[in-house]
Order: structure tokens, then C-alpha cells, then sequence
């Protein structure tokens, strides 16, 4: 008996390749053909802005934002300050509070230093 009569999958290879390859090719477009992948965003001022882009001009709730929109376990290092809350968002269960959807650790200088953010979700601690 010959090695090449025992192939019990060698017809599902095929299938398998082609999901394989459907899935890559989903998740390289779904990305925009970027890389996406856990970040660390640092917070730059303290005033509650959301133009949608954490950059080098980026606020508590930008960083929070581009965290949950990026995939994987995302940090967000947050200098000493106060940060007052004060937008309202679609869907808020509380004014000005900053729901937190994935994973996300918060580093920030201590609670002496750091004040006034209202965090909610899934790792509510700063």
C-alpha cells in the first residue's frame, strides 16, 4: 500500500487554502491595506476635543477613540493634568464619559497628579 492512497484531506486542502486566503485578503481591506495593530497614544493636551485623529494634537478622548478603534491591547500614556470632560457623545450613558470597548491599559502620572476623567466600560481604573 502506497503513502499516496492515504490522503483522507488532500480534497479538502483546497477549501481550506481558499478560506485561508479569503480571510487575509478581508482583513488587508477591511483595514485599508494598513497594518493595524495595539498602539500606545500619548495624550498631549487637556482640553476635550474629538476631530477624530490622535496625532501629535491629541486629547484624552481621540486617544480612548483611536484605542477602540484599532485592534489588540492598546495603551494610552496620560501625562499630569487635569482633563475635564465635557462632550456629549451618540448613545452615552453618562455626559462626557469615555466608554472604553477592547482592551486598554491607561498610564498616567497618579491620582495626586492626574485628575477630573470619567471612564467607563471594560477597564474603568485609570
Amino acid at each position: 500500500m502506497s503513502l499516496m492512497s492515504h490522503r483522507p484531506h488532500s480534497r479538502a486542502f483546497p477549501f481550506v487554502a481558499m478560506a485561508i486566503l479569503t480571510t487575509t485578503v478581508g482583513l488587508f481591506l477591511a483595514t485599508g491595506g494598513q497594518p493595524v495593530e495595539a498602539a500606545t497614544l500619548t495624550v498631549t493636551k487637556g482640553a476635550d476635543t474629538n476631530d477624530g485623529v490622535c496625532d501629535a494634537d491629541c486629547s484624552l478622548r481621540e486617544a480612548i477613540g483611536a484605542a477602540n478603534a484599532a485592534f489588540g491591547a492598546d495603551t494610552v500614556e496620560l501625562p499630569a493634568g487635569t482633563y475635564t470632560l465635557n462632550l456629549a457623545g451618540a448613545g452615552e450613558d453618562a455626559t462626557g464619559d469615555l466608554d472604553i470597548t477592547g482592551d486598554l491599559t491607561i498610564n498616567g502620572a497618579g491620582a495626586a497628579a492626574t485628575s477630573g476623567a470619567r471612564v467607563a466600560g471594560k477597564n474603568p481604573a485609570l
